[in-house]
């Protein structure tokens, strides 16, 4: 059999799954809402040395106000095989009645340093 000659081989993904408990604050009303969240992480080594890690997190909770709540965040991390760290962050918290929805945009680099963005919606 034949094989292509080329560089290292990435090494196979890394899948894992969880469920945990978390909190975080609706900055548009200031409620505290507590969250049961489904967390998948898939970690991957790249061709080229650096390191990819994804995480997508959904759930549902309610706030201390009562009030209900779905969640969902998507985040990547980059780490380069010369030691950098990149992350990006989207998070919504979603109102299910009349209270507003927050969105939350994170981004982190050496170069341009931490960035965050919240807005409310709704």
């Amino acid at each position: 059999m034949l094989l292509p000659a080329g560089g290292a081989a990435a090494a196979s993904a890394e899948s894992t799954r969880t469920e945990q408990v978390n909190a975080v604050i609706n900055n548009c009303n200031g409620e505290l809402v507590r969250l049961e969240v489904a967390v998948h992480v898939v970690s991957k080594e790249q061709k080229d040395g650096s390191f990819i890690q994804r995480a997508n997190i959904h759930g549902q909770g309610t706030g201390d106000q009562s009030n209900e709540y779905v969640f969902s965040a998507t985040n990547a991390s980059r780490w380069t095989s010369g030691g950098f760290y990149s992350f990006d962050e989207r998070s919504r918290l979603i109102s299910k009645g009349p209270q507003p929805n927050l969105v939350l945009l994170i981004h982190f680099d050496p170069d341009t340093g931490l960035t965050i963005k919240a807005g409310c919606r709704g």
